[in-house]
């Protein structure tokens, strides 16, 4: 099944990829037509986006990007990347196309950051400090597993004396909570700003509305990966 559906992506991304190059050819040899008809020279970004335009509405229509890419109404409001440069208050963060033939002046994106946003890093723990956690993780949980086993034994050797007493079966033992302990990070998060941030850090973004079409927005978190 997973070989299947891996056939069945790849058919669809070098479809997609089949059409994009056919219609830039299309736009290509419109736009040319056009320009000499004019007397003017071919402009060649316009031609890429016409035949790139034209590709992602062709695949639109034939319904071979719904909805697995298609959905135009979804709200973006985090995007993840790398940092490109920092100028001032501005982080140009390149990040991972949001679908295959999204706008590709969208693939970077200007981040604002003022004295609203939330800066938090992650800082990796001492490896002592880390180990004890690990240590008192375990312990905890094996605790609970012992508790689960005592507790399902007496269940059954109580089930099995009513049984041969044939007598009425009793209430069931009162359910062991677990423990409320999560699995240690080998991290913590600290508050920092934006000097915090270097070229190539990798980044998430979270913005209060919705920029899946937005060059530039502002940003309400940052969290350095």
């Amino acid at each position: 099944y997973a070989n299947k559906t891996m056939y069945t992506t790849k058919q669809l991304l070098i479809t997609i990829l089949i059409t994009a190059v056919v219609f830039t050819g299309i736009g290509f040899f419109l736009t040319a037509e056009t320009s000499i008809q004019k007397g003017a020279p071919a402009q060649g970004e316009n031609t890429f986006q016409a035949g790139w335009d034209a590709a992602k509405q062709r695949l639109t229509d034939t319904g071979y990007l719904e909805p697995m890419f298609m959905e135009e109404e979804q709200e973006i409001k985090i995007v993840s990347g790398e940092v490109i440069e920092i100028r001032g208050n501005k982080i140009n963060l390149k990040i991972h196309p949001l679908e295959p033939l999204a706008d590709l002046d969208l693939d970077n994106r200007i981040v604002q950051v003022d004295s609203q946003t939330k800066i938090t890093l992650r800082v990796p723990k001492d490896e002592e400090q880390l180990m004890r956690e690990m240590q008192e993780f375990d312990k905890t949980m094996q605790e609970f597993e012992e508790q689960m086993m005592a507790m399902m034994a007496a269940e059954e050797q109580q089930q099995a004396g009513e049984e041969g007493a044939l007598s009425e079966p009793s209430e069931p033992s009162e359910p062991i909570e677990p423990p409320e302990i999560m699995h240690p990070e080998s991290f913590t998060i600290k508050a920092g700003t934006i000097s915090d941030i270097k070229q190539g850090m990798r980044l998430t973004i979270t913005a209060a509305e919705n920029i899946k079409d937005a060059k530039e927005f502002n940003a309400v978190e940052v969290a350095v990966e």
